[in-house]
This record gives C-alpha cells, structure tokens and sequence, in this order.
C-alpha cells in the first residue's frame, strides 16, 4: 500500500486505534456494509434499527485487517427516538483476519448495454468461523468510495482459508 503523509486527524486515529487493539493502521478505506441479521451475527456486528447499512472503516494493519464504527450520536436529529431518548450508533470492532477463512470477490456483471449502469464499488466479503461442531457462514456486501478492484488489491494480502 501507497504510503501517504498522514493529517493530524488520520494520525490522532491511528494513535488511538493501536492503543486500542495493539495493532497500527498503515492505511484505511470507509465502506459501508450491508447484510442480513444472522450474517451480521455471525460477524459479530449490530444494525441501528434505523438503518439499512453499517458505515465504518476497513484499517489495513501489517498482519489483520479489522472493521471499525466510531460511535455517534444523532442529537441533531431529535425526531430520531426511542423510548425518550435520542439513538446513538454504538461503537463496534470486529477483527475480520481472526475468522476461520476470509475472502473478497466482486460481483461478475455479464456484459450488455445495461452494464455501463452496473455499480462499480461494490464487493463481497465473506468469512467462516467454527463455534463447537457447527460453522457458521457469512456473506455480507461492502460499498466502497473507491473501485472495488481497487480495494480489493488491498484486500488480498489479508485472504486467508482453512
């Protein structure tokens, strides 16, 4: 991964993330993660009744490679409540490199007139993890600012099977 000279904020962050987990970020990308409740579970994430999608921050790290939503409270957003008080978007970490396997693809979209319409940023994860005798599988679709091939040339250091 390209190094860039870091702003202060990116490497408050930094700072914090490796005080955090033991691990410094040398890169990282926002995505926005979107899946059904039980691959979400298996993930070890939690959706936000009042969203469809989670936003947060793939960090690049020399050995793992980890989804991280920084907590937010929506307090600009009064109408937004439950039970008389205001919703917050909790803080979430999850360490995609501990999973049993880890893997990336993109979409394959059958060439046609259309496809110059297909979206251009999105890729799968997938991860696997045993608990007991049982496996237990996910499959989630990540959104990306950037291409996915692109963000997958990032990704693939950090594919992993059993």
């Amino acid at each position: 991964m390209k190094k860039a000279s870091l702003t202060e904020e990116q490497k408050e962050f930094f700072d914090f993330f490796e005080e955090k987990t033991g691990f410094r970020p040398n890169g990282m990308d926002l995505v926005s993660l979107e899946g059904t409740k039980a691959a979400l579970n298996v993930l070890g994430l939690e959706l936000p009744i009042f969203q469809k999608d989670l936003w947060g921050l793939l960090l690049y790290c020399e050995e793992k490679l980890f989804f991280y939503i920084h907590p937010t409270e929506y307090s600009y957003m009064g109408i937004i409540k439950k039970d008389s008080k205001e919703l917050k978007i909790k803080e979430q970490l999850v360490c995609l490199s501990d999973f049993q396997t880890l893997s990336f693809s993109v979409p394959v979209v059958r060439p046609s007139f259309l496809s110059i319409f297909a979206n251009k940023h999105l890729f799968t994860l997938s991860v696997s993890k045993q608990r007991g005798d049982v496996i237990d599988n996910a499959v989630v679709q990540l959104q990306s600012l950037v291409k996915a091939p692109v963000i997958l040339q990032r990704l693939r250091a950090y594919e992993h099977s059993v």
